[in-house]
């Protein structure tokens, strides 16, 4: 007797292996699309951290000569979002939003086609005010949440953050 193996051996193997292999990548579009949302959850989470980071630290003056800077915060839109300089002329009349005067410190994109579907409340600001530092949103200081939506696809993740600048990642 000689020992190997048979021809019909070898193609029962080769197809096991295809058609595992096609499961396999079959699946990974929808594995990177949940991976990359969750990439971005994680890293609007820190945004918003740094954000109020900045607005605790006495960092550089960045508005024009003759304006305070009354806080930093995030603007959204539909594929990006805005870190800005909340800039007066008196923090006391500021309304804590974004407005002309102030100033862009960096533009975020979403990759991979990520949109934002929905903010609420629509037209979302996000400004952190200097030394607690007090969340407002839009404009509203306590009792106000704000839940930002985004996805690709029909996927979608979504991050809340509340008055009290607490920030959270809900589950899908």
């Amino acid at each position: 007797m000689q020992k190997g193996v048979t021809m019909i051996e070898l193609l029962v193997t080769m197809t096991m292996i295809a058609i595992i292999s096609s499961a396999v990548f079959a699946g990974r579009g929808n594995m990177e699309k949940d991976l990359t949302l969750q990439r971005t959850a994680y890293t609007l989470t820190q945004n918003f951290r740094e954000a109020q980071e900045m607005s605790m630290g006495s960092g550089e003056d960045v508005c024009p000569v003759g304006r305070d800077v009354c806080g930093y915060g995030i603007s959204f839109g539909s594929t990006e979002y805005r870190f800005f300089a909340d800039c007066e002329n008196d923090c006391s009349s500021s309304n804590h939003r974004k407005t002309g005067q102030d100033v862009d410190l960096r533009q975020v994109f979403f990759e991979n086609n990520i949109e934002i579907t929905g903010t609420n409340p629509n037209n979302l600001d996000v400004v952190f005010t200097p030394p607690d530092p007090k969340a407002y949103i839009n404009g509203v200081e306590w009792g106000s949440e704000a839940i930002i939506t985004f996805g690709v696809d029909a996927k979608t993740r979504q991050v809340k953050i509340n008055s009290a600048g607490r920030v959270e990642m809900l589950s899908p």
